[in-house]
C-alpha cells in the first residue's frame, strides 16, 4: 500500500504512461548501442573478411574422395559399422542359445489354473508368480473366487431354494475363462445373482450382456436375477428356471 502523501515524480509518471507503447527510434538506437557496448560484436572489417573467405567455398575432389573412402562399407551413423561375417556368425550362435551361458531353454508349457488351457511361460515367470494364468481375465476370475470369504445373502437365498428342490449345483465355477458363475446346474444352466449396487452402472450392464452372449453361443443358458427379485421371492426365481427348462419337481 502506498504511504499517505506519496507522489510519483514527473519522470516516473511519463515512464508509466509510455509503458506498453512501442519505443521510439531514439530509444531503439540507445538500446542497440548499449547491447554493442556490453556484448561486443564483430566489426565490419571482420565480417567482410569472413564473408570473402566463405564465398564460393566447396570441398575439393580429393577431400570428397577421402571422405568417401572413410565411410565406404559402413551403415548410417545410427547403425554403426558393418559387422564382419565372423562376428555375425558368433552373434547368431549366441542369440540362438547354442553358446550363450544365460540360455535356459526358452518358454516351457504349463496349465492355466483358471480355464485349464495350455500356456507357455518363461521359467523365471513360473518361479516369480505363485499362480499361473493365461490372461489378466483368468487372473481376475481366480482372485474373485479365492479371495471371497463368504456368500452374499442373495446367494444364500438361492442356494436354499436349490437344496429344497433337490437340484444339484456347483458354486463359484469359472466358465470358459470369461466369468465366474455363482451357480452352475446340470445341462449348462448358469445362475448369476447380481447385486443392485455393483451391477447398476452402464459399463457393468454392457459387460454382463456381452458375457451372456458369449456363454449362450457356447451352449450355456444364463439366468440373471437382481437383488430386488431375490429379496422379493427366491422361490419364484427358481420356479422360473424350472418352467423354462421343462423340469417337473
Amino acid at each position: 500500500m502506498r504511504p499517505k502523501g506519496f507522489h510519483h515524480t514527473e519522470e516516473t509518471k511519463r515512464k508509466m504512461s509510455e509503458k506498453g507503447k512501442s519505443p521510439s527510434e531514439e530509444v531503439k538506437k540507445k538500446r542497440v548501442e548499449t547491447r554493442r557496448k556490453n556484448h561486443p560484436h564483430l566489426s565490419d572489417e571482420q565480417k567482410r573478411k569472413i564473408s570473402e573467405k566463405l564465398k564460393g567455398h566447396h570441398l575439393s575432389e580429393e577431400t570428397k574422395k577421402k571422405i568417401s573412402e572413410k565411410h565406404h562399407g559402413t551403415k548410417p551413423w545410427n547403425y554403426g559399422k558393418q559387422l564382419s561375417p565372423e562376428t555375425k556368425k558368433k552373434l547368431s550362435e549366441t542369440l540362438s542359445g547354442e553358446k550363450s551361458p544365460h540360455w535356459k531353454g526358452g518358454k516351457v508349457k504349463t496349465i492355466c489354473e483358471t480355464c485349464g488351457k495350455e500356456m507357455a511361460a518363461f521359467p523365471s515367470q513360473l518361479k516369480r508368480f505363485k499362480h499361473h494364468h493365461c490372461s489378466n481375465r483368468c487372473a481376475s476370475i481366480y482372485r474373485m473366487k479365492n479371495q471371497k470369504t463368504k456368500d452374499t445373502f442373495i446367494e444364500i437365498a438361492i442356494e436354499r431354494e436349490l437344496i429344497k428342490n433337490v437340484i444339484p449345483y456347483m458354486k463359484q465355477v469359472p466358465l470358459e475363462g470369461i466369468t465366474l458363475a455363482d451357480f452352475l446346474l446340470p445341462n449348462k444352466i448358469v445362475i448369476q445373482c447380481d447385486g443392485d449396487y455393483w451391477h447398476r452402472t452402464k459399463e457393468r450392464k454392457n459387460r454382463d450382456v456381452n458375457q451372456d452372449f458369449i456363454l449362450g453361443f457356447r451352449g450355456y443358458r444364463v439366468y440373471r436375477f437382481k437383488e430386488s427379485e431375490i429379496k422379493k421371492s427366491a422361490r419364484k426365481c427358481i420356479n422360473k428356471i424350472l418352467e423354462n427348462e421343462g423340469i417337473k419337481m
